[in-house]
């Protein structure tokens, strides 16, 4: 049986954010947290309440680790995103339907001769079709974005556009 670590629930809240790369306001930010509170939760002064310990498992890391120290940091197979809009509430976003929101507005953009979206309609329109997706049951844990391409009818405009394309040394949804 594996030892449980030596660290203390602050001390594996910071190494989380560590291994993201985030600044404390950037961690505060993505588990829907005040700055004071993801400081006090660092220093061992408060203990994050459960939509954090939500936020966290759902950015793919264990929840029993988080608590208690044992078993592994990260959950291997869970890729997720947490996407934010400012003033909006953060949602966790799984890898493929990522991929087919991104894949979706790539195709949509072709349909429309090539018009492209300013940067911040791309993402507010990546944002609303993985809500969309997520709500409406398109999206079921476990589907690939073609999957989740191929439920909403544009799987066969996506085979023509990549037929179109010049071909790619690794296709990331093949």
């Amino acid at each position: 049986m594996m030892e449980p670590d030596k660290t203390t629930l602050a001390d594996r809240l910071k190494l989380i954010r560590e291994s993201l790369g985030y600044s404390q306001k950037e961690m505060a930010a993505a588990v829907n947290a005040s700055f004071a509170a993801l400081q006090g939760y660092e220093a061992g002064r408060n203990i994050p309440g459960g939509k954090v310990f939500e936020y966290l498992a759902c950015m793919g890391f264990n929840a029993n680790w988080i608590l208690t120290g044992e078993g592994e940091m990260k959950i291997g197979w869970q890729h997720t995103y947490l996407l934010t809009n400012e003033g909006r509430k953060p949602i966790v976003v799984h890898e493929p339907l990522l991929e087919a929101a991104i894949l979706f507005v790539d195709i949509y953009e072709q349909l429309l001769d090539g018009t492209k979206f300013t940067p911040d309609r791309k993402a507010e329109t990546i944002i609303k079709m993985c809500n969309k997706w997520s709500d409406d049951g398109t999206y079921v844990k476990g589907n690939t974005a073609i999957d989740i391409l191929t439920k909403v009818g544009i799987k066969d405009a996506y085979d023509n556009l990549m037929a179109a394309m010049p071909p790619r040394e690794s296709n990331p949804l093949h």
